[in-house]
């Protein structure tokens, strides 16, 4: 069971106007304070704190400060933020930011399956992994295997290739996969998908436990809850 820390629920609380408005958009579009409070500062975080964890926080610390600088004073506009993490972070993370202020980006990364075989003493796990919605990131994957070694893959999404199967192979049986282990994507819609449990009982408790919170979340989020 995941418990956010404030980051984490920044983004929770953002989920339920994130496909509503763009970020960008100006002041009068919004129809509720919620919704301008919940996405210009709660959504704006989620989407730095995930550029910051996924692309590393040195890059993304140079690019903020380098646009806090050289805005001194002035009136800056959103792209002149995207400018500067174009400089400083690379086009693809660029790109990312662009389309999550203008385009009401969202990702779903999910953890679909897991099959595995045993031959000769040893097993062959596949791991199925996709990745939804209009923004990609990369993915850890984080495989425990029963005795308690673990084995770190990543998943690396495409436009071409949405979903990927990952390949390990052991004399320990899989006991668990976790996607995205340390939330890095602060932006995904759904932590409830990302965990498979060999054992079953432990696995329709964390998934019941898991789905619980992301709806009690999603309702807080669209206001449908005092």
């Amino acid at each position: 069971f995941f418990a956010p820390d404030s980051e984490g629920l920044s983004a929770i609380l953002a989920r339920g106007y994130a496909k509503d408005f763009s970020i960008a958009a100006p002041a009068e579009t919004f129809n509720a304070g919620s919704a301008y409070g919940s996405l210009v500062y709660g959504r704006t975080s989620a989407i730095l704190s995930t550029l910051r964890r996924v692309y590393g926080d040195g890059s993304v610390t140079s690019a903020l400060g380098a646009y806090a600088r050289e805005q001194r004073f002035r009136h800056p506009a959103p792209e002149d933020l995207e400018r500067s993490f174009r400089n400083h972070c690379g086009n693809e993370c660029a790109d990312a930011l662009h389309d999550a202020l203008f385009f009401r980006g969202w990702v779903d990364v999910a953890l679909l399956d897991v099959v595995d075989t045993s031959e000769n003493g040893e097993w062959t796990t596949t791991i199925k992994v996709s990745s939804r919605g209009t923004l990609m990131f990369a993915a850890s994957v984080r495989v425990v295997f029963e005795g308690g070694s673990t084995e770190e893959l990543v998943f690396r999404p495409s436009s071409d290739q949405r979903k990927q199967d990952l390949t390990v192979r052991s004399k320990a049986r899989v006991a668990s996969v976790v996607v995205d282990p340390e939330h890095s994507i602060l932006l995904d819609d759904d932590w409830s998908n990302q965990t498979w449990v060999r054992t079953r009982p432990t696995k329709v408790a964390s998934t019941a436990l898991g789905r619980t919170w992301f709806w009690m979340s999603s309702l807080l989020g669209a206001g449908l809850c005092p």
